[in-house]
């Protein structure tokens, strides 16, 4: 995540002639360091970029893939894609040599591609755990309203949210307020303001984390309550059936072959779906599929895999962002900027938490692999 308060710290440096990274002045690290940064910053972009290529890809060719949840992942998949692809390597330069060593308008296109991206994918997030919350909270209300429409204007949102945000922070601001960053720093102008810096911090990252730990928390309660609701059913119904074979003398051998027997026949019923067969509960009113169970259940898992990280790759920021905020210079600036370039690697992972969640990711994953690798 970007730093909204590097500019002091490194205007601070900048005085100091032992840490001084100006323009023809000695970097910032030494060339070995120089050069491990720069296969890390290749590796990691390279990396990010191909695994959300990949998720993009299998979505758009797997038929199996195209569902009502996955739409919101194809939509962090692609945020990701772009982090990749021009924020990452940007900052990565950025990281290296000590200094901006781009123009001023590089400068604010980069601010505003990497505010925007990071904006709406942590709204992406907070609206996602939402979706899911409601999911499990309110399942039949969810049901009739989950449709690509849905999805698109939630989707929508995000994005025009962010861009309604930061593109006056990053490009309107300097003309009103007029240039004080210099141009071998590559800062937005709003870092003069305490009251909109404060808000960025917590609009891109503490806001959305709170409100998603939250939700995932009544989700998860929800969820082990709902599991053992239906454990507690089925034990019941076992008991029943055993009780009432040792009436009749029916085998329990022949009553579960029968009970399989009627549900394969229900299931080969032409133009029935059983992924799709309602398990109606009439004590509690709500109905949900067995298909929309399924989906849920690797929802759930998908998205915490996603939360885990995405909390913990922001966090080392977010913390050094407080610092910094009450003590500019107690933090060396190569940790504070190790710590933003950590932040945008969470988006290298997504792709690894959408495959050990869901088999079908980690299918279409090994089958695109296999295409490769033949042709």
């Amino acid at each position: 995540m970007d730093a909204t308060t590097d500019v002091m710290y490194l205007s601070t440096t900048l005085n100091d002639s032992a840490t001084s990274v100006e323009p023809g002045t000695q970097p910032p690290w030494p060339i070995s360091v120089q050069v491990v940064l720069s296969l890390v910053v290749a590796l990691t972009s390279l990396g990010t970029a191909i695994g959300n290529a990949i998720v993009i890809y299998a979505y758009f060719t797997t038929r199996a893939l195209r569902t009502y949840t996955n739409f919101y992942v194809l939509n962090l998949a692609i945020l990701d894609l772009i982090g990749g692809l021009f924020p990452m390597p940007m900052y990565g330069a950025y990281w290296i040599v000590g200094y901006w060593p781009f123009s001023i308008p590089m400068c604010d296109f980069y601010l505003w591609v990497n505010h925007t991206t990071l904006n709406a994918t942590s709204i992406a997030v907070l609206i996602i755990a939402v979706d899911r919350y409601r999911s499990i909270v309110h399942p039949i209300k969810h049901f009739q309203q989950r449709n690509w429409r849905y999805a698109a204007l939630w989707i929508s949102i995000c994005y025009i949210a962010s861009l309604l945000i930061w593109t006056p922070a990053i490009f309107i601001w300097p003309v009103v307020s007029g240039r004080s960053v210099p141009p071998y720093i590559c800062q937005p102008e709003y870092i003069n303001s305490i009251g909109f810096a404060s808000f960025a911090q917590l609009e891109l990252f503490w806001v959305p984390v709170v409100a998603m730990a939250i939700l995932y928390t009544k989700v998860y309660r929800v969820y082990r309550k709902r599991m053992g609701a239906r454990k507690y059913k089925k034990k019941t119904r076992m008991d029943a059936v055993q009780a009432s074979e040792g009436d009749s003398g029916i085998s329990s051998k022949n009553t579960a072959s029968t009970g399989v027997a009627a549900s394969e026949e229900m299931s080969s019923t032409p133009g029935s779906d059983p992924g799709s067969q309602r398990d109606c509960q009439s004590g509690g009113g709500r109905f949900e599929s067995r298909k929309m169970r399924q989906e849920g259940n690797r929802a759930v898992r998908t998205l915490s895999f996603i939360f885990a990280v995405f909390l913990a790759s922001g966090i080392p920021w977010a913390i050094l962002v407080v610092v910094f905020n009450m003590c500019p210079t107690c933090i060396p600036l190569a940790l504070y900027q190790t710590s933003v370039y950590v932040a945008r690697i969470s988006s290298l992972f997504n792709p690894a938490c959408y495959a050990a969640a869901n088999p079908l990711f980690k299918n279409a994953f090994k089958r695109i692999f296999c295409f490769w690798r033949k042709g």
